[in-house]
């Protein structure tokens, strides 16, 4: 009996371990790829068309990041503050930056970044406490799309939610994203 008991514990363990990896590998979702897919489309279509205004739904998956590229650019995405009860000149601060991916080809696009890691870019002025890091992307997925009035990005964090909704203005016969 107790040989029992201690198998179904063994299976039980077994189980969870096995089915954390998978929940892991597929967390990234085909709806969110087909989202970017469809929002890359439709700000081709709207750069292509007569309207003043759009939108599209967007769905994003936890830890990703959606951006619109204008060429040659390097977007600056958000600060965090190491002591949040500081002043804001006095602390450290960290600066995060998202460059422009060579998958771009040095012109505008939206990418798609599902995995990413923050890389120390640079020290930042000397004698204050400001670093800068660019983020690099692990899986990134690209679209070229038409003329871009200027760089755009989103991103969802754990409290973020899944869907949000991109609008579409122009500018100039350029598109503009908020």
């Amino acid at each position: 009996m107790l040989h029992f008991i201690i198998s179904i514990i063994i299976a039980i363990l077994l189980f969870s371990v096995a089915f954390g990896f998978v929940a892991k590998v597929f967390s990234l979702s085909d709806q969110a790829a087909d989202s970017f897919t469809d929002l890359a489309k439709e700000a081709n279509d709207f750069g292509k068309s007569t309207k003043d205004k759009s939108s599209k739904l967007l769905i994003l998956d936890v830890g990703t990041i959606v951006v619109a590229f204008v060429p040659g650019e390097r977007i600056f995405m958000y600060k965090e503050y190491i002591d949040p009860q500081a002043p804001d000149d006095e602390g450290f601060t960290f600066n995060y930056f998202f460059p422009q991916p060579q998958e771009c080809n040095n012109k505008p696009c939206l990418c798609l970044c599902r995995e990413y890691k923050s890389i120390r870019a640079d020290q930042g002025q000397e004698g204050y406490y400001i670093y800068h890091y660019d983020i690099q992307c692990n899986k990134l997925q690209c679209k070229e799309t038409s003329d871009l009035a200027q760089s755009w990005f989103t991103r969802r964090t754990s409290q973020d939610p899944r869907r949000v909704i991109v609008k579409f203005t122009k500018e100039n016969d350029k598109i503009k994203l908020k």
